[in-house]
């Protein structure tokens, strides 16, 4: 997982949360001499093309002046429903949503029940047909599941 946003995010995090929504991802890549810029923002109420629109057109002109002019290809988008998380501040804004999580091998699912010290707490989908998982390496017994996050 991502443990350090970087200098892209640290400029357009504060102006995307300006507008009310919550940058989850800000990357770029050159590419035949144009700068690809991926954004991706989340909000409680959802993010549909206008509010890509609008924050497009709002962090467009602070991408000129970071990437001195370039030729910029801006991508914003939503999280979309299958999404591999990049840090623990997903799992946070989708506190309460069911999730499917590969910890080394094994598959869990279940519904986040909150991101405490950096370990994300599950608990276990009832109708689940995979086997009990594993708290601190040990097999789990209580109602929830905790998932401590691995730096790579």
């Amino acid at each position: 997982m991502q443990e350090k946003p970087g200098a892209l995010y640290e400029q357009l995090e504060p102006v995307i949360q300006g507008l009310g929504y919550t940058l989850i991802e800000a990357s770029s890549a050159n590419v035949k001499g144009r700068v690809h810029v991926n954004i991706i923002a989340f909000s409680e109420n959802g993010i549909g093309t206008r509010e890509c629109e609008e924050i497009s057109r709002t962090i467009l002109p602070r991408l000129e002046i970071l990437l001195d002019n370039r030729d910029i290809a801006l991508e914003v988008s939503s999280p979309g429903l299958e999404r591999k998380f990049s840090s623990l501040l997903e799992f946070e804004l989708f506190a309460g949503k069911a999730v499917k999580v590969l910890v080394g091998d094994q598959w869990f699912r279940g519904i986040i029940s909150r991101v405490e010290e950096g370990e994300v707490v599950l608990i276990p989908e009832p109708r689940s047909g995979t086997k009990s998982g594993k708290k601190n390496g040990k097999p789990s017994s209580g109602k929830s599941e905790s998932i401590s996050e691995t730096k790579k």
